[in-house]
């Protein structure tokens, strides 16, 4: 064998031990299996059969149970799958899942504890809740949500210590407790650059489907479930503990971190901030570049309206580029992670960055009264695998056009467009913002609160959508001072405006052409005057172009 064979054979070796799957079933039987831990109430937690009854809903309100499976998942797997059977009835509050992180607690049984299991944060660590008390409020302003009455049974995703994602379950996971309904969750996590993607299935009904987790990378976890009840109670059991484990976790690194926006201040007087900034050399290892976006309140606290904000980058052509929409929050500030790697193309060399922050906030006489908003960005990317680069970015429509006036109709707004896709592209993506303002007196309380379909067509390929957002009282940024739990046209108080995406590539034809049409819901304003702010859409519209790595 020669020493280039020997060197081979050695690093698959090493790869096969390293990449060893593994599968972990609890056996509640077995007490060395697990510990039991009751924070609050006089009832325990009780291992049951091939289960643990977490809660007793018979007696038991306003407990705190939870139980640590003493196994460790070792962090150097690409996939983890978590899947177990869960007994929940309706109640309060509900119940949870966390992977605590081995470097961040201790033996100490506070480690293992939430103040509320519906929300599972811990620091560095990942959770999913299972939020089941949630009940309709009828009034505009106060802490509740759930403005339109919709099913209490909310499925949350968490990350170092705040709530990142939520959703309304589409399928009923309460059980009636006069049955021996039990549904199946699972649990899947998938290690990318720059953090994880995160799925949740019930009875292999598909939740959430691959939830990008900004940061989230591997770690060593602790399994850890709980149960919270306030006066309400409820009955949770569980069991077929399952966690599973295939691949190894990809090689990545942070590897740089630039400061894109540095602490801009926004007030009435003050409405655009710019900035010409240079862009560091990013490397072609790169796979992923996060923005971390912070909204912060000026000496005199925040803003009490939403408004929309925007950052955008300028060519040396002064084209304008809008990387990121947001919508301020009413009353607080906010933190986000957004995904900009497609705007990767852009990061180089020397460009204007300019900001728009459209707050009403009046000047005070004096500074320490003077409210409005603060915006720090920062980029920080990642290298490691990702399987295309993003090599160009292309404008199509952007603008703020009024919709529902005949006499310059949307739909002339929305022009037939053609391009031609360079040689050597091997994926396309088209990428809507498009948001919608305006209400009351128009018709229909448009454009703000007037879902509005649209068709998009490319090279005959017909796609359809709804602008209209349903889940703006479920953001995570909440609650709010204002009306943050109405549905809206395409966007939510305290939330980036997520795009409607599209990949076209397989639309491409034998030409490299592309035609495109897109075809807004037909409506007329019927109270149009002078006196009032028409209806209108936002539009940002940009082509991705990559190439495989």
């Amino acid at each position: 064998m020669t020493r280039l064979s020997y060197l081979i054979l050695l690093l698959l070796l090493t790869i096969s031990i390293s990449a060893e799957d593994f599968n972990i079933q609890v056996d509640f039987s077995d007490s060395t299996s697990h510990e039991l831990f009751n924070y609050k109430g006089r009832v325990p937690a009780k291992a049951e059969g091939s289960g643990v009854m977490l809660m007793n809903g018979g007696y038991a309100s306003n407990h705190n149970n939870s139980v640590k499976i003493n196994s460790v998942i070792k962090g150097n797997h690409k996939k983890e799958t978590i899947s177990f059977n869960l007994f929940i009835t309706p109640g309060g509050d509900g119940a949870g899942f966390a992977l605590l992180n081995g470097k961040h607690i201790s033996e100490d049984s506070l480690s293992y504890i939430a103040e509320h299991w519906e929300t599972p944060n811990f620091k560095k660590a990942f959770g999913v809740g299972f939020d089941i008390y949630n009940p309709q409020t009828s009034a505009w302003f106060d802490k509740y949500g759930n403005f339109y009455g919709r099913p209490q049974r909310e499925i949350s995703l968490h990350w170092d210590g705040r709530e990142v994602y939520k959703v309304m379950s589409p399928i009923e996971f309460r059980s009636d407790p006069m049955h021996d309904e039990i549904h199946n969750m699972k649990i899947e996590l998938d290690y990318v650059t720059g953090g994880a993607e995160a799925s949740v299935s019930i009875d292999d009904t598909l939740v959430i489907e691959k939830f990008f987790i900004a940061e989230m990378l591997p770690y060593n976890k602790v399994p850890v479930m709980g149960v919270t009840t306030s006066d309400f109670t409820t009955t949770v059991y569980v069991d077929s503990l399952i966690f599973s484990g295939e691949g190894v976790t990809v090689e990545q690194e942070l590897k740089q971190s630039f400061v894109l926006v540095d602490n801009m201040e926004f007030h009435s007087k003050n409405r655009e901030e710019y900035k010409e900034v240079k862009f560091p050399k990013a490397g072609r290892k790169t796979g992923r570049v996060i923005m971390t976006l912070d909204l912060g309140g000026l000496a005199g606290g925040p803003s009490g309206w939403d408004v929309g904000a925007s950052i955008y980058l300028f060519d040396a052509d002064s084209t304008k580029y809008e990387i990121c929409r947001f919508i301020t929050p009413y009353h607080r500030g906010y933190i986000w992670k957004v995904d900009v790697t497609d705007f990767l193309p852009l990061f180089k060399g020397k460009k204007n960055v300019r900001v728009n922050v459209s707050t009403w906030e009046p000047i005070t006489e004096d500074p320490a009264k003077q409210k409005g908003w603060k915006v720090h960005a920062k980029l920080d990317y990642y290298e490691g695998p990702s399987e295309f680069r993003p090599v160009k970015v292309v404008n199509l429509w952007a603008g703020n056009e009024e919709y529902g006036n005949p006499e310059k109709p949307l739909s002339d707004f929305f022009d037939t467009r053609e391009v031609k896709v360079p040689r050597k592209t091997d994926k396309v993506k088209i990428r809507f913002v498009v948001t919608g303002h305006g209400m009351s007196p128009n018709s229909n309380n448009a454009a703000e609160f007037m879902p509005a379909d649209r068709t998009f067509i490319v090279n005959g390929k017909e796609f359809h959508n709804r602008l209209w957002k349903t889940d703006c009282y479920l953001n995570p940024c909440r609650p709010q001072g204002g009306t943050w739990k109405f549905d809206r046209a395409g966007w939510a108080p305290g939330d980036v405006v997520k795009a409607w995406e599209i990949d076209i590539t397989n639309y491409v034809g034998k030409d490299r052409k592309l035609n495109f049409q897109y075809i807004p819901m037909e409506y007329i304003n019927e109270n149009r005057n002078d006196k009032t702010y028409p209806p209108h859409h936002r539009v940002e519209t940009q082509l991705i172009y990559y190439k495989k790595r």
